[in-house]
């Protein structure tokens, strides 16, 4: 059982970025009314994602759970919170929490 752990072509690479990104698209458009496929086509993505090691957009990552594979839309099933530098959002459907830290602007110095 040696698996093959060369390099993926470049353009298979580009090819599934693609895909990724109308799936990503297409759970945006049918959240209202189909939120069960949305979160389909979210984990359709998480599997191309793996499977051709294909990693997710920094953005991309802020719109879906990890751990139930929903489509995160804040206002309908996450909530977004600023607390102690970090940024919360969390799952209304899990209630997994995910945070990211940011740093607050600098007030300019006094002349």
């Amino acid at each position: 059982m040696n698996r093959d752990r060369r390099q993926k072509p470049a353009l298979l690479v580009q090819i599934v970025r693609e895909r990724i990104e109308r799936l990503f698209s297409l759970a945006k458009q049918n959240f209202s009314p189909h939120p069960e496929r949305s979160k389909r086509y979210m984990n359709i993505a998480r599997r191309l994602s793996t499977r051709y090691l294909v990693r997710f957009s920094s953005e991309q990552k802020k719109q879906f759970c990890k751990q139930c594979s929903a489509f995160l839309a804040v206002g309908k099933n996450a909530r977004v919170r600023l607390r102690e530098g970090k940024i919360e959002l969390k799952c209304l459907e899990c209630g997994k929490v995910k945070s990211t830290p940011f740093k607050k602007a600098k007030k300019p110095a006094r002349a």
